[in-house]
C-alpha cells in the first residue's frame, strides 16, 4: 500500500483509482489521539545512539554497515532546507533513489520532515518518466547521485524541456562537469548544488556555483575547518615529515587525501565492525594526540579559486604504471567523450603476472551499439591525443547496453542484473579487477563482450584471444 500525505493527497488518491493508494491525512484524522502505552519504545534516546545503519556502496571493496546516530541524521536533514531555501506549500522534492542511500533516506527524507515539504519517490529511477514525474507532481528540487543527470541528458528527449518547467534546484553528488551546464540549461534550473560526502564521513557543499567543484571552504575559516588534505605515497599511505612525524599537508593544486578531524562535536561513529572502524582512524596527524577520519578520497584545492575543491580520484582506484600515477577519473573523462557510441566507462588497474611495472590500465566500456561495430581505430586516435602514453588503457572490455523500457539511455539495467553495478549506479571495480583480462573468466560472465589489448607494434587495439593471452 502507498500512503499519500499533503495538500494534494486527495487529488492523487482519486486520480490513481487504486486500492493501493490511501489518504494518510484521512486515516490520521480517524485514528486515536492518545499516546500508545509503549514506554519502552517512546523513551528519550541519546543523540549519539544509533538511529539506523546504512551500508556503504562497496565500490572498491565489501560494503560496511555505517552507524547513523540521531544527531547525524537530524543534521543531514537540516542541510537541504537551508541550502535550497525550502518552503512548505511551495516546494516538492523528487528523489528517485533507493531510500537506503544517504541522499534519499537521510538528506531527502530528513528535509521532508524538518521543512514540512512533500517528497516524491519511485521504486526505480526512470529516464523516460523523469520529466513527466516532475511536471505531474510539480517538483521543484531534484536530489541526484552519480550519473543520473548524464543518463537524462544522453536520452536526447528534447521535448522534456517543454514539460519540465518547475525545477529550481538540483542537489547531490557525482555530476560530471561535461554534463553540468547542459543539464542545468536544458531544464532551466536556477542552482546546481554539488556536494562532497560519504555515508560515514564529513560533508562540504559547492555553494559558489563553480561547475565541477565539489565543495567550498572559505579561506578565512580554514583554521576552524574540520577538513584537511594530506599527501599520500604511491601505495596510499599518508606521508609524514621525518623530523616531526606529522603528516605533510598538500599544497594548493596538489592532490591529497581528504581527512576529517574527530572531536566531541565532530564524531566518527564508524561501523558495526570495530576493526574496520579503527582502520579508518589516523592518529597524530597534525598534532600529538589528534584523531582523523581517513576518507580514502583524493581531492585538490583550486589554484585560481581559493577554498574551492575538486574531485581527483578514489584512493584505491589510482594505480601506478611504469613509474607514473594514473588517475582513473581523468582517464574516464577522456574515454567517455571519445565517441558518441559510448554510454559509460569504468577505468581500473589490473596486475600482469611476472612483470614489475605496476598495474596496467583497463577500461570497461558500455556501448549503445554492438561492440563489433565500434570503431576502435578512431577511438584510439581520439584518446591518444589527450592522454599521456602511460595513461592509455592497455586493455579494453567492451559491452553492449541492454535495451529496456526505462533505461534506454543508460547501462544500469544490464549491469545491475549481473551485479556489476550497485543500486546507486556505481560500478564495482573490485569485481572487474578480479576478472582481470582473462578471456575465460570474462566469457564465464555471460553476455556478448569484446576483449581487446593495445598492440604497440600495430598501434591499435586488437582482439585478445586465448592464444594471445
Amino acid at each position: 500500500e502507498v500512503f499519500v500525505y499533503g495538500y494534494d493527497a486527495t487529488v492523487v488518491v482519486e486520480n490513481e483509482r487504486s486500492r493501493r493508494y490511501k489518504n494518510l491525512q484521512t486515516l490520521l484524522n480517524t485514528s486515536p489521539n492518545t499516546d500508545p502505552n509503549c514506554p519502552s519504545t517512546r523513551r528519550w534516546h541519546d543523540d549519539n545512539e544509533a538511529m539506523l545503519y546504512i551500508y556503504t556502496s562497496g565500490t572498491t571493496g565489501y560494503p560496511k554497515a555505517a552507524k547513523i546516530s540521531h544527531n547525524r541524521y537530524i543534521r543531514a536533514g537540516a542541510l537541504l532546507p537551508s541550502l535550497a531555501r525550502l518552503k512548505s506549500g511551495r516546494d516538492v522534492l523528487y528523489a528517485p533513489l533507493p531510500l537506503y542511500h544517504s541522499n534519499a533516506g537521510m538528506i531527502a527524507v530528513g528535509a521532508c520532515i524538518i521543512a514540512g515539504v512533500p517528497l516524491v519517490i519511485r521504486n526505480k529511477f526512470s529516464v523516460t518518466n523523469f520529466a513527466s514525474d516532475i511536471a505531474r507532481f510539480r517538483c521543484t528540487v531534484f536530489i541526484y547521485i552519480g550519473d543520473l543527470a548524464r543518463y537524462i541528458v544522453n536520452s536526447n528527449r528534447l521535448e522534456d524541456q517543454n514539460v519540465c518547467q518547475t525545477l529550481r534546484v538540483a542537489i547531490g553528488n557525482g555530476m560530471r562537469p561535461d554534463v553540468w551546464s547542459v543539464f542545468q540549461s536544458r531544464y532551466n534550473i536556477d542552482r546546481v548544488i554539488e556536494f562532497y560526502s560519504s555515508t560515514e564521513g564529513m560533508t562540504m557543499f559547492n555553494t559558489c556555483g563553480i561547475v565541477g567543484a565539489i565543495g567550498f571552504i572559505p579561506p578565512l575559516l580554514r583554521g576552524v575547518s574540520p577538513a584537511s588534505l594530506v599527501k599520500v605515497n604511491e601505495v596510499g599511505e599518508v606521508e609524514r615529515d621525518p623530523a616531526t612525524g606529522m603528516a605533510i599537508v598538500s599544497k594548493v593544486g596538489e592532490p591529497g587525501q581528504m581527512l576529517a578531524k574527530i572531536s566531541e562535536r565532530k564524531r566518527f561513529d564508524g561501523y558495526t565492525d570495530k576493526a574496520a572502524t579503527q582502520k579508518k582512524i589516523l592518529h597524530d596527524v597534525l598534532a600529538k594526540g589528534d584523531r582523523w577520519f581517513a576518507t580514502g578520497d583524493l581531492i585538490r584545492e583550486s589554484e585560481t579559486e581559493r577554498g574551492v575543491y575538486f574531485w581527483v580520484d578514489r584512493l584505491g582506484d589510482t594505480f601506478r604504471w611504469k613509474g607514473e600515477n594514473v588517475s582513473t577519473t581523468e582517464v574516464e573523462h577522456i574515454l567517455i567523450t571519445a565517441s558518441d557510441d559510448i554510454i559509460d566507462v569504468a577505468v581500473y588497474g589490473v596486475e600482469i603476472p611476472n612483470q614489475s611495472d605496476g598495474k596496467a590500465g583497463m577500461g570497461y566500456i558500455t556501448l549503445c551499439c554492438k561492440h563489433k561495430n565500434f570503431d576502435l581505430v578512431a577511438f584510439y586516435e581520439n584518446i591518444s591525443t589527450q592522454l599521456q602514453t602511460y595513461a592509455v588503457p592497455l586493455f579494453l572490455r567492451v559491452a553492449t547496453e541492454a535495451e529496456t523500457d526505462d533505461h534506454k539511455s543508460s547501462e544500469s539495467s544490464s549491469l545491475e542484473e549481473n551485479n556489476a553495478m550497485t543500486s546507486t549506479f556505481k560500478k564495482k571495480k573490485a569485481m572487474f579487477r578480479k576478472d582481470g583480462f582473462d578471456p575465460k573468466k570474462i566469457s564465464m560472465q555471460g553476455g556478448e563482450e569484446g576483449l581487446y589489448f593495445f598492440d604497440k607494434g600495430k598501434r591499435k587495439y586488437v582482439d585478445l584471444t586465448d592464444a594471445i593471452y
